[in-house]
This record gives structure tokens, C-alpha cells and sequence, in this order.
């Protein structure tokens, strides 16, 4: 089974919201509402059109996962990363991250950066063992406070969120 990471295209934004949404189900075991805002089409487009959003594509060329990105001064942000529920466990998200980071290097950015759950096994413990840290809120950069930010306004507040980043070599 050979799966390929390609940029994605604008006409599967409905697929990478299903794919989110079915792996956001995945919550309700963290004791999370499986229901949390998902992507908005406008949020998913930004980085479908500035290149900046890729998808594992299976034999068929179907997303079976996808990162989404944003560029933000030197960093780029991987503002959600999804894996469908049937392919997790699998090292598809790992292949995504990776992919992420070389794209990083490749735009000349210093670091890759990211918001998640503290305490969700699958968020950030795994990032951890993936080369991101938590960055304390003196160490953000401004785009990364004012996400936390509106992270803490919002539903997500009810529950402990850190950013983190995984710094990138020369």
C-alpha cells in the first residue's frame, strides 16, 4: 500500500473537513466534546492556496490524512493535522509532521510551530516525541499569543492548551 503526501487542491476542502471532523470524534475519549469548531472554509483555504496544506493521498489519490499550515513571520504553523480514525496508528501523522519540517527549512523559516491539548496523549505528549517544546507565553512569538489567546476565549479554555515548537537547524 503505497500512500504519497501531495499539496492539496481547493476542491477537496469538503473531504479535509470530513477527515477532521472524523477524527475530532476521537475527543470523547480524552473526555472532550467529540464536537469542537472545526475548520472554517476560509481558514482551510488560506492554506490550500498559499501551498501550504498537504494531504497523504492513497492509492486512488483520496486523502486518507492532511496538514495544514500557515505561513506567520519565520515560523510555519501547523494549525491542525489530521489522520483518519481506520489509518491512525499507522505513522501517517509522523510522515505528515516530517513533511511539514522540510517544507519549513525549504521556505527559510526558523521553526515550526503548533497549539494543542497539554494533557491529550495523542497532543502534546506526542508532539513531544517528535522535537517540539512548549514554549512558555515570554518565548511566543505575537502571532502565537494571540492564537492562545483566542484559544483561552473560547470553548477550548475549559481545558489546559500550550503552544509549542520545534526548532529548525541552518
Amino acid at each position: 500500500m503505497t500512500l504519497r503526501i501531495r499539496a492539496a487542491r481547493s476542491d477537496e476542502a469538503s473531504t479535509l473537513r470530513a477527515i477532521e471532523d472524523e477524527a475530532g470524534a476521537r475527543y470523547a475519549e480524552a473526555g472532550l466534546p467529540p464536537d469542537l469548531d472545526g475548520l472554517t472554509p476560509p481558514e482551510l483555504a488560506e492554506g490550500i492556496e498559499a501551498g501550504t496544506a498537504w494531504v497523504l493521498a492513497d492509492e486512488e489519490d483520496h486523502p486518507v490524512a492532511f496538514a495544514l499550515c500557515w505561513r506567520r513571520g519565520d515560523a510555519l504553523h501547523l494549525r491542525e493535522l489530521d489522520v483518519l480514525p481506520a489509518r491512525m496508528g499507522q505513522g501517517l501523522g509522523s510522515r505528515l509532521i516530517e513533511h511539514v519540517v522540510a517544507q519549513a527549512q525549504a521556505l527559510g523559516c526558523s521553526q515550526v510551530t503548533l497549539t494543542t491539548f497539554r494533557d491529550v496523549a495523542w497532543n502534546a505528549p506526542y508532539y513531544a516525541r517528535r522535537a517540539f517544546r512548549v514554549l512558555e507565553p515570554s518565548e511566543q512569538p505575537a502571532f502565537l499569543r494571540a492564537i492562545r489567546e483566542d484559544e483561552d476565549r473560547g470553548v477550548l479554555a475549559t481545558w489546559p492548551r500550550v503552544a509549542m515548537a520545534r526548532p529548525l537547524g541552518a
